[in-house]
């Protein structure tokens, strides 16, 4: 019963109001919200709607086959924040936290500590914009709770062209990791197997066949490293790392160009278990 429904025009009336007023307590204090769990309505048979996060678990609990790769790309997301187990910390059961998201291009200003690294390429300022502007998602950084970059990869997407189409080295839609590298305190972590498997999500998400790269065949650990992450030896590039154009002292060395077939790929056709007996030149590499 709502005031609007009682004119006082006597006393009669005037009591009804005053006291359906107090019953329902409009004249006295507010009474507090109840919540919404305390509600008998609501918890007899009209329980509140399950948010995302819980209906998504049902949906897994129900179907233990639930394939992730039915989310969102993880390229997608901008930052992920991981906690790192420290080798010497792990019997303390330290973590340590680390975020990863897009590279910026002011970061570029804090790549000193990974660039130290002498099988590290620097590479000029426009070379880095290039794949910030052109290849966003290939481009992810690692960065530490102080705001340091430890780790940063870039990559591209892309195929040989067409003059190279009847080409026997002719490459298909393809995604390339340019640069890999992490800083001397962050190794060990997990940061580069995890900037690794943000780049091959980015490359399934543009349907890439495979994700190659170049190693120098010397650098023995770079080679276990992927080789533990399912890439091997597609071909040998016979003096790809000219040195001696830089100092006249030392040999070329050879490298490795290593393949990791994607989703696209599943037939495996675009790897070879031979590959270490595939020599190429230079020039035969686009």
């Amino acid at each position: 019963m709502g005031a609007s429904h009682l004119v006082p025009t006597d006393g009669r009336y005037l009591s009804l109001f005053v006291y359906t007023c107090g019953l329902w307590g409009c004249a006295a204090r507010p009474r507090p919200l109840a919540k919404l769990q305390d509600v008998p309505f609501l918890r007899a048979g009209h329980p509140p709607k399950p948010s995302y996060h819980q209906t998504a678990i049902q949906h897994r609990r129900r179907h233990p086959n639930h394939r992730r790769d039915t989310e969102p790309p993880r390229e997608l997301r901008q930052s992920r924040s991981h906690s790192i187990l420290h080798p010497q910390a792990r019997r303390h059961g330290a973590h340590t936290m680390a975020s990863f998201r897009r590279f910026r291009p002011d970061d570029v200003n804090k790549f000193s500590k990974c660039n130290l690294d002498p099988l590290t390429e620097t590479y000029e300022l426009g070379f880095y914009l290039q794949y910030y502007t052109k290849w966003p998602s290939l481009f992810q950084v690692c960065e530490d709770m102080d705001g340091n970059i430890v780790g940063y990869i870039m990559g591209k997407v892309e195929s040989s062209p067409d003059a190279y189409k009847y080409s026997e080295h002719y490459l298909p839609w393809h995604a390339h990791i340019t640069a890999l590298t992490v800083a001397p305190e962050a190794r060990r972590l997990g940061v580069g197997r995890i900037l690794t498997e943000q780049l091959e999500a980015a490359a399934d998400a543009n349907d890439a066949w495979f994700v190659d790269l170049f190693v120098r065949k010397s650098n023995h650990r770079a080679i276990a490293f992927y080789e533990s992450l399912g890439y091997s030896v597609f071909r040998v590039v016979k003096d790809y790392y000219g040195d001696h154009a830089t100092d006249p002292d030392k040999d070329s060395e050879d490298a490795f160009d290593m393949r990791k077939s994607m989703r696209r790929d599943q037939q495996r056709q675009h790897v070879r278990d031979d590959g270490k007996n595939h020599m190429v030149d230079p020039e035969d590499v686009w």
